[in-house]
């Protein structure tokens, strides 16, 4: 809350490893305010004080924010002051999890609840854990647990995906064992799991 901390991540070719190399370069604190004509001179003396001048700089990666690449006042506008060859590029990742946020609003389901649901259904009863081992079992399935989801921890979603996809056939036979016809209507668990190709193609699950 104290703090204003920018990570200056450094990517250059090693010539003694022969590659390329990323690091992190120092993670210093921004005094006064985040406009982008302060960021750019915490980028650019940061990188004085590690013998790197930025007008060596071959291009600089940021997010997508006005105050990273503003053409006006943004820290790119005043880094090309310094450095009129240097190629800025907005950060792909980011605008991809963008993408991917708003997408995910068109979904009939909400996965995080559903992930963090999950856990504790199984969490608080050791009977329906061994049940759930005897269907992994029964499906040939490895005998994983059911991650924990932290929607402060970002990073989780996607190992509990995963892991939901990974052990998608055995939840499945496990909650049908449990529905009525009215519940088995509107499961989203009906839902047939997606495949490898159908991950790296980007296609959503069909209904079963």
């Amino acid at each position: 809350v104290d703090m204003k901390l920018y990570p200056i991540v450094l990517t250059y070719v090693d010539e003694d490893l022969s590659k390329v190399v990323n690091c992190l370069l120092s993670v210093p604190n921004l005094e006064g305010k985040s406009t982008g004509e302060n960021i750019a001179n915490l980028v650019s003396t940061e990188s004085l004080s590690h013998g790197l001048d930025i007008r060596n700089c071959v291009s600089l990666g940021v997010d997508n924010a006005n105050v990273m690449i503003g053409k006006h006042k943004g820290v790119a506008a005043f880094l090309l002051k310094k450095n009129s060859k240097m190629i800025i590029r907005g950060c792909p990742c980011h605008l991809i999890h963008l993408a991917a946020e708003k997408a995910t609003k068109t979904l009939p389901y909400q996965f995080d609840e559903i992930l963090v649901d999950l856990f504790y259904y199984f969490e608080k009863s050791a009977n329906r854990k061994q049940e759930f081992t005897n269907f992994q079992n029964m499906c040939d399935a490895d005998t994983e647990r059911i991650l924990k989801h932290v929607c402060t921890q970002w990073l989780s979603m996607g190992a509990c995906l995963n892991r939901l996809i990974n052990q998608w056939l055995p939840l499945k036979k496990y909650f049908e064992s449990k529905m009525t016809d009215k519940d088995k209507n509107e499961s989203c668990l009906l839902y047939t799991s997606p495949s490898p190709r159908d991950l790296s193609t980007s296609r959503m699950p069909s209904s079963a």
